[in-house]
């Protein structure tokens, strides 16, 4: 987890009383991401459930979120970050989130669109600002934001669909996030900045003999 996502999170915390049981999909906390992705500590006066389609760190229970085991209208909020992009049929898990969601339920989403592929345990997709509106079709009111280097090609994209109208929780979400926006648009590390200008550099003297990467496979 990047550390602007947790600030939008964190945000979003402040901003709503997030019904319970809380629920987060993809939990699962990897070696070196412990004290960054674990969102415990946000809810420890909440009922929290750490899913994953493994068991491990952070995980209480096994979900697929194509097909979530949870009842109909059971659950207050759903956590999901950086996940969708490890999913086969994303609209389905968003089917499943709006399903088992309570009529005044809530979901938070983020996911990576500008990232290198990399798989955990695969990598599938990559979801545009108006992608993440078409996964919350369902949700009459949301919220969607992204953040990066360019607009056009952002780096994170955010979103939280509300199954309930909620105009003034809408209104101040929005508010507190743009008060915010220094803090969850965040700074690129000095390593990756170091490592992006001798990237570039490189690219630059081997421009006159640029040629794309391509490559072929036969699928697993």
């Amino acid at each position: 987890m990047m550390p602007n996502v947790r600030q939008f999170v964190e945000v979003v915390v402040k901003a709503i009383d997030l019904a319970e049981p809380i629920v987060e999909i993809g939990s699962y906390l990897t070696s070196g991401q412990e004290e960054l992705s674990d969102l415990r500590g946000l809810f420890s006066e909440k009922k929290y459930l750490g899913c994953d389609l493994r068991r491990g760190p952070g995980v209480d229970q096994i979900e697929n979120a194509e097909k979530l085991s949870f009842k109909s209208n059971s659950i207050g909020t759903i956590i999901m970050l950086e996940t969708l992009e490890h999913i086969q049929n994303p609209v389905q898990a968003a089917d499943e989130i709006y399903r088992v969601l309570k009529k005044d339920g809530i979901v938070i989403l983020s996911t990576v669109m500008n990232f290198q592929i990399h798989e955990f345990p695969h990598d599938y997709w990559r979801i545009t600002p108006q992608g993440m509106e078409y996964l919350l079709k369902k949700f009459p009111q949301k919220v969607i934001g992204c953040q990066g280097e360019q607009i056009d090609n952002p780096f994170s994209v955010f979103g939280v669909g509300f199954k309930k109208n909620d105009p003034p929780a809408v209104k101040k979400l929005l508010r507190l996030l743009k008060q915010n926006q220094h803090r969850i648009k965040g700074r690129k590390p000095w390593r990756h900045r170091l490592f992006y200008t001798c990237h570039f550099v490189k690219k630059a003297l081997t421009e006159l003999n640029h040629q794309y990467y391509i490559d072929f496979y036969k699928p697993r």
